[in-house]
């Protein structure tokens, strides 16, 4: 498996062709290496939790690759993520199992309500 790191939390796992990113917050972020324009096609998106140095460019990159989106429970339900599963249940990605956890934070504000 390839891991890069792209900036702040964000990293791009890839393996045999499969492509996963992780908390793509890319538009905006002066750590960022690259743009989600840079992208390649994602086949999963990880999110750790709604706030917006996390959540980032996770919206439009569901949409432009049709993207499975892990996100926690919190995060699905309130409905701005596509793809995202307000049950917390893992998911299988291509032979690997993932699956969010309770966030002990809170993970919304009130730009995503």
């Amino acid at each position: 498996m390839k891991a890069t790191f792209l900036g702040h939390a964000c990293f791009l796992l890839e393996r045999e062709g499969k492509r996963v990113i992780i908390d793509p917050f890319l538009s905006g972020n002066p750590a960022a290496d690259i743009g989600p324009d840079k992208l390649p096609k994602l086949d999963a998106i990880l999110l750790s939790h709604g706030h917006g140095d996390h959540l980032g460019d996770a919206v439009a990159l569901s949409q432009r690759d049709k993207a499975t989106v892990v996100a926690t429970s919190e995060l699905a339900r309130a409905g701005k993520v596509r793809n995202a599963s307000p049950e917390l249940a893992a998911v299988r990605i291509d032979g690997g199992d993932v699956a969010p956890l309770a966030a002990f934070l809170r993970s919304l504000n009130e730009d995503y309500r």
